[in-house]
Order: C-alpha cells, then sequence, then structure tokens
C-alpha cells in the first residue's frame, strides 16, 4: 500500500509514520527490511530516540544524503569502474561541508589574485559558499554539469559584460574543484549525489539489488524532498510493498536547499492514496488569520472574521525601547502563569546583539532564554577557542595570528584570571612574537600576576615549552593532550565538553580528507586552525534541544518552524516585523537555486519580478507554518531604525497594518 498522511505542521504526520513503523515491526516485518528518509541529522536523531525497541535488524534511519553515501561506501567498486584515471581507490574519502568550503575558498582566493571576479562584491567565503550551492543544486536536481554551466551563463550574459565575466570566473572555479575531487575520489556533497544518480541508479546490477533489500519505504517531510530523492521514492512506490509518507501540501521551506514540492505534485501524489491530517487548530481562528496574512500578502481579496490570534503589537521609534517592551509583555505573560518554556522569540536573524539585549533584559525580571539558533561558530565556545589559541601558541611555525580578545580569554579561562591580569599576560605574549614570555625575565610580572597566579603561568609555560621542542606535531594528538591535560580539570560543563569533541573530531575527518586532496604538499595541523579561524567550523552539533525547563525560546524564523526539537508554543513573538529580512530572496550574486532546478525552463527569464513572487510565496508559506505552531496567539514587534541604524519598512509590516485596519471595521 502506498500512503501518504497529509496535513498542515503540527497535525501529526510524524507521529502517524512512527506507529506505522512500530505496526510493520509488530507484524513480524523486520527492521533491516525498512527504510526511512528524513530531511535533517535532527530528525534522524529523533526517529532513533523515539524507536527505542531493541530490534533485532539494523535499523536503516537516513537524511537522503545519508543514504547515498552509504550506498557508495557499500557498493563503491561499481562505481570506481567506471570513473577516469589510472589510480584506483579502494574508497572514497567523503569531505564534510566545512572542507569543501575551506578547499573552494583556497581556489577563490588564487582565482582573486589573478584578477578573476573583479566585480563581484561578495567576500571570498561567500563566494565558495555560493558556488558549492550551484553544484549541489545541479546535483539534486538530476541536472549534468554542462547543462548547469550553460544556464549560469546565459544567466550572467543576460547581466552585462561584467557579469558575464564573474559567472565565467565561477564556472572555471567550479570546473578546477570538481576535476580534483574527481582525481583525489575526495567526494563534496554535490559529487556524491552524482555519482549516486548517474552511476549506481543507471546500474541495472545495483537497482536489483536494492530493490531485494528492502520491503517498506518510510519517508517524513516528502515536500521538503529534492527531485533526485523524488526519482528513488518513485521507484520505491512501483517495486515495494509498501511506501508510507507525511506530506505538508503548506511546506517546501527549504527550496534554497533544492526542495521541489511541485515534484511531489507532479508524480508521487498520483500514485498513492492520501488520508488527510488536522492540526487542531487548523479549521479555527488561527487558520483564518493565517489565511488572511497570506491572502493579504498575495494580493489576493481575503474574508477577515477575526483578529483575535494577534494579542498584540509594540511599535516604537527605537530598537531599545522596542526590546525592554518585549520583555515587559513577556514578563507579564509568566506571571499570569505561562511557562516561559511555552514563548518563542522569533526573529528573521537572530544575532549577537539581540541574543545579548534581550537575555540581559529578561535576566532582571528573572526568567531565563534558550538561543537555539544554528549560526553560531566553533570558536565562539570558549574552550574549543583555548585549544586553537594553544596550538597556535605551540606551533608558531605556521605563523597563524593570534588576537588580543582569543588570548586574553584563553588565559583567563586556564588560569581563572580576572580580565585585567589576563590583559596583560595576552598584551606580553603578543608584544613577545604570539610566544609565552618567561616570567623571570620579564620585570615585574610576576608581582603584577600575583603569586598563585604566576604560579600557574609558569606551569602552563613549561608544559607548553615541552610540546614546542617536538618536531612534525599531530595537531589530532595535540588537541587530546590539551583536552586531558588542561581544560578536563576545570570541570566543564557539557556544552563545552560537546565543543572540544567536535574540535578533536573534526580535525580527524579534515586530516584524512586533506591528507587525500593534497597529498604532503601541505601541513594539515596549519589548514584546519586556518580553516577554524576562518570561521568555516561551524558549531551546529553544539545544540540539545531545549527541554523546555523554564526558558523562553529564542530563534529565527526558519529554525523554529523546521527544528523537530522545537515544540509549539502557546505565544509567539516576531520581532522586527518591518525587516526585510522576513523576505529575503533565494537569488545570489552568483548563484540561482532556482535557475538550477526543474522549475526552470528554456526561455524563462530571471527577473525582478519573479523574484519578487518568488519572495511573497515563500513568506506567506512561513507565515501559516508559524502560526500553525502558536496554540494562543502572537505578539508583533516593531522598531523604525534597526540595530544597525537602517528604517525598517518591509512587506510583512504593511500586511499587519492592512489586517488591523479590517478587524477594526469588524469590531465597528
Amino acid at each position: 500500500m502506498n500512503l501518504i498522511y497529509s496535513g498542515p505542521v503540527c497535525s501529526g504526520k510524524t507521529t502517524a509514520l512512527i506507529n506505522k513503523y512500530l505496526d510493520l515491526i509488530n507484524e513480524g516485518v523486520s527492521s533491516d527490511r525498512i527504510l526511512v528518509l528524513v530531511r535533517s541529522t535532527s530528525d534522524v536523531s529523533r526517529w532513533r530516540k523515539e524507536l527505542k525497541a531493541p530490534f533485532l535488524g539494523k535499523l536503516n534511519v537516513y537524511t537522503y544524503f545519508g543514504f547515498v553515501q552509504d550506498q557508495l561506501t557499500s557498493y563503491w567498486p561499481m562505481v570506481e569502474d567506471k570513473l577516469p584515471g589510472k589510480q584506483r581507490f579502494a574508497l572514497p574519502v567523503f569531505m564534510t561541508v566545512e572542507v569543501s568550503h575551506y578547499l573552494m575558498m583556497q581556489l577563490v582566493e588564487e582565482k582573486l589574485s589573478q584578477g578573476g571576479f573583479r566585480d563581484v562584491r561578495s567576500t571570498p567565503d561567500a563566494i565558495a559558499i555560493q558556488l558549492l550551492d550551484n553544484l549541489n543544486q545541479a546535483a539534486v536536481s538530476g541536472m549534468v554539469l554542462e547543462e548547469a554551466f550553460y544556464r549560469l551563463r546565459s544567466l550572467g550574459a543576460a547581466g552585462g559584460r561584467e557579469k558575464a565575466a564573474a559567472y565565467q570566473d565561477a564556472i572555471e572555479v567550479m570546473e578546477r574543484f570538481r576535476k580534483s575531487c574527481l582525481q583525489t575520489r575526495c567526494i563534496d556533497y554535490s559529487l556524491m549525489v552524482e555519482l549516486y544518480t548517474y552511476i549506481l541508479f543507471r546500474d541495472e546490477e545495483y537497482l536489483k539489488r536494492l530493490d531485494s533489500s528492502y520491503d517498506y519505504l518510510i519517508v517524513d517531510d516528502l515536500d521538503e524532498t529534492v527531485p533526485v530523492a523524488q526519482d528513488l521514492i518513485v521507484r520505491f512506490l512501483k517495486k515495494a510493498k509498501g511506501v508510507y509518507m507525511g506530506y505538508n501540501p503548506f511546506g517546501g521551506h527549504t527550496d534554497f536547499f533544492g526542495a521541489y514540492p511541485e515534484g511531489v505534485e507532479l508524480n508521487i501524489l498520483p500514485l498513492c492514496t492520501v488520508k488527510e491530517l488536522k492540526n487542531p487548530r487548523s479549521e479555527g481562528e488561527m487558520e483564518n488569520f493565517a489565511n488572511c496574512l497570506a491572502g493579504i500578502l498575495r494580493r489576493h481579496p481575503v474574508n477577515v472574521k477575526s483578529i483575535a490570534p494577534l494579542k498584540g503589537e509594540i511599535m516604537e521609534d527605537l530598537r531599545g525601547a522596542m526590546l525592554e517592551k518585549v520583555a515587559e509583555k513577556i514578563a507579564d505573560l509568566v506571571k499570569a502563569g505561562t511557562s516561559p518554556g511555552e514563548i518563542a522569540v522569533i526573529s528573521p536573524l537572530v544575532d549577537k546583539v539581540l541574543e545579548f539585549d534581550l537575555s540581559q533584559r529578561l535576566a532582571e525580571r528573572g526568567i531565563e532564554v534558550a538561543e537555539v539558533n544554528r549560526s553560531k561558530r566553533l570558536l565562539d565556545e570558549p574552550f574549543a577557542q583555548a585549544m586553537v589559541t594553544l596550538a597556535a601558541l605551540i606551533c608558531r611555525q605556521w605563523q597563524i595570528p593570534l588576537n588580543y580578545s582569543a588570548l586574553v580569554q584563553c588565559m583567563g579561562l586556564l588560569l581563572a584570571l580576572d580580565p585585567i591580569r589576563a590583559g596583560l599576560l595576552a598584551e606580553k605574549i603578543i608584544k613577545n612574537g604570539s610566544n609565552l614570555p618567561n616570567i623571570d625575565e620579564e620585570k615585574g610580572l610576576r608581582e603584577r600576576l600575583g603569586y598563585r597566579n604566576a604560579e600557574k603561568y609558569h606551569e602552563l609555560y613549561e608544559w607548553v615549552k615541552r610540546w614546542e621542542g617536538q618536531e612534525n606535531i599531530d595537531l589530532r594528538l595535540l588537541f587530546q593532550q590539551i583536552f586531558a591535560e588542561l581544560l578536563a580539570p576545570l570541570s566543564p560543563e557539557e556544552e563545552e565538553l560537546l565543543a572540544m569533541r567536535q574540535l578533536i573530531d573534526s580535525a580527524a575527518k579534515v586530516h584524512k580528507a586533506l591528507e587525500r586532496y593534497y597529498g604532503g604538499a601541505r601541513d594539515k595541523g596549519m589548514c584546519f586552525i586556518d580553516l577554524v579561524q576562518k570561521g568555516t567550523l561551524a558549531a551546529d552539533m553544539l545544540y540539545r534541544p531545549p527541554l523546555n525547563q523554564g526558558k523562553v525560546i529564542l530563534t529565527t524564523s526558519l529554525n523554529f518552524l523546521l527544528n523537530p526539537n522545537i515544540p509549539e508554543v502557546e505565544y509567539q513573538f516576531w520581532m522586527d516585523i518591518g525587516s526585510r529580512h522576513w523576505m529575503l530572496g533565494i537569488a545570489k550574486e552568483l548563484a540561482n537555486p532556482w535557475v538550477l532546478s526543474r522549475r526552470w525552463r528554456k526561455g524563462l527569464i530571471w527577473d525582478d519580478g519573479l523574484d519578487q513572487r518568488i519572495r511573497i510565496e515563500k513568506l506567506a508559506r512561513l507565515i501559516r507554518g508559524l502560526l500553525g505552531k502558536c496554540k494562543k496567539g502572537i505578539y508583533i514587534a516593531h522598531s523604525k531604525l534597526s540595530s544597525q541604524g537602517w528604517e525598517q519598512d518591509g512587506i510583512l509590516l504593511e500586511v499587519f497594518e492592512i489586517i488591523q485596519e479590517r478587524g477594526e471595521r469588524i469590531n465597528d
């Protein structure tokens, strides 16, 4: 049976799929005969947690990319036989996003040094991300690179001579990156998908083995799947004993990652029975309110029955005053009996200023904040920063620059110094050429640090000197020793332990990939420190679900909607509704997911009108999704000036002005 559970957010689709999985197990189906495909690694963790029964077989829960990697690993000889080059490899090296980004950035910087990207405003870091996005979009659309590059050249030509030259530079860099990856069998996401799509998925022997491996397929978040994943699903629909899927007809929020809900409607829905599920609030005031907001945004006629879900508005000239009013209103809700964990502060962009300012204001009222955004850099974690700083101090041959604030933080953490004494040491280290000074040779330093602090510093100095004398230091081993001997005794918290563990694990993965990619041409440890300091290595893995133990959730709109660990809440505060970040487009200076998707047709023209229609449609879907995870109502907050001093007059502000006017007419 091929069955789709169709419903909006919070309608019970995932629960229904998990129950279906358990039903199959109870019917005697072995778990290794069931394949589960989910949207993200967080969803993988959730499914594994939910399926606690001690199954005898393997638990096959993957993202599509995880499944493809598993298949390439299992059937690599079949792939290797069809790849160019005389050198054969027993197995490929699968690169993380960070390593791919770092290697692409090296090629971008080389191109820049040769005069390329002359009229491009984006930073080398951003250019590298956009070029990887192009490769990924082409791959998940099942598009050969020749076609992708043809579309990009056409897009560039339409923008004039400078744009055409920039796209040509981009194509040359992408071609070099792909050639190097193929030669070394260092597989990034895009090449991984291409190898599966064009080699394994077209190999009759492999397809026979695939068909015989699984009897059932379960897919969650069908609306967020990419086209090549949908091709795989269609095969299962025709070959498997049963396929069960969860589908949100208002989804497709990750189109910038390749989501293709149109493909579901065209190719999958006609092959399935659809069972409708309802959100408990899907037929009441909240649903009507969501429909009206989306309709006004699209310039459609709407029937506003009630604006009761809009519980209040906070409108101020200055951002500080707005944040103060938001904190007051949250405190009022808590005093009235609402748990802080039932309140979410949602912003299109959560920066450090918003996080710090709001957290401080709520802390003054005895309320804690759980910041669950995923944009944190690994170096934002003090213990991870200390590991990197110590490695740079020891391996001075790498000539890695150390900034004052990193040294202050490191010395303060390791020696338990106050900021004044930590700053004093940082100044001495910088003055000494990024080398720890001998305290006995620095007049007055011992006295200024204090006797006990000076002794601790001397122990650190001796520890560093023992490592400095070694040749060919293995960064992985160095990190392990820094952790075991210097940082673990400081009794770090769980989050800090996770940061250090990720740094150690990442160093090992990066070393393996760079060893294959560069051979002995570059120092892998130096490359890793460079990668980390450039902020390429994110701390996404550090996030752990907020258990709603009395903390207000602060996050971005998309993360609130898609993160499976963030539950629905009673109240939402929509921040900065005048910000244009609520309606960001998907096109970048050198990347355009829409042009590289299956939506694109020959003869179409990318212009401001199409861009605006896509932005509006994305925001309309986002609004519906957010309100679907809201039990009681929302508060909107707006300041005329942003934190950067820019005037805020985005379209969402206009939408709320219109719906409030119509709501007032109803009341009259």
